[in-house]
């Protein structure tokens, strides 16, 4: 899932409920299905954190909480933030503590980060960089949902096949059929054709 969700991906929405928080990334190599075949078939992907749930930001710009909160919190304001591919990580407690020692401002927005990890009551925890802001998240539970339909690993690792399928398809039409995507233009058709 991190690849999957990272290689090209952007972080286009979130929503904070009392105990839970969903974030949506669009550019994801898991395959939709759309009625017409040469449409992107790059997805959309919402992750769901909930049950002693937390969220945080790291940040170095002073303003930018106040813009964040401005921007991206109103759903009228169509603002996405690109992902660093190297620092999409589930689980990765080295990240956390490096977000932690690396930025000069820290807010929590659901939780408390540090109460929860250190005294190991989180199960899952994602950490993601953006060139703007750095995110640290986690709960109990966690949950994927794609088009409203909620995934199981099964549904996920045959999404992530049937994309790479696709992939092939896009590169070798040479694109003229397909719409533009960016999540297949990560991985040029020099590599594509090694696999023909």
């Amino acid at each position: 899932m991190e690849g999957a969700i990272s290689a090209a991906g952007k972080w286009v929405w979130m929503e904070i409920g009392p105990d839970s928080i969903q974030l949506e990334f669009d550019n994801v190599q898991l395959y939709k299905y759309e009625l017409n075949e040469f449409k992107s078939h790059s997805s959309m992907i919402t992750i769901r954190l909930a049950n002693n749930a937390f969220f945080k930001l790291f940040y170095n710009d002073n303003n930018f909480d106040n813009n964040f909160e401005k921007d991206f919190l109103n759903p009228a304001n169509d603002t996405s933030y690109d992902l660093n591919n190297k620092d999409f990580k589930f689980q990765d407690f080295n990240l956390l503590e490096k977000m932690e020692n690396n930025y000069k401002y820290q807010k929590d927005f659901l939780g408390n980060t540090n109460n929860n990890i250190k005294n190991g009551e989180i199960d899952f925890l994602l950490c993601f960089t953006t060139e703007q802001v750095v995110v640290a998240t986690g709960g109990n539970q966690i949950q994927f949902f794609n088009e409203f339909a909620l995934l199981n690993d099964e549904k996920i690792k045959k999404l992530s096949n049937k994309w790479w399928v696709y992939w092939v398809d896009y590169w070798k039409n040479e694109k003229a059929s397909y719409e533009y995507d960016v999540a297949c233009e990560v991985y040029p058709l020099k590599i594509a054709k090694k696999l023909e």
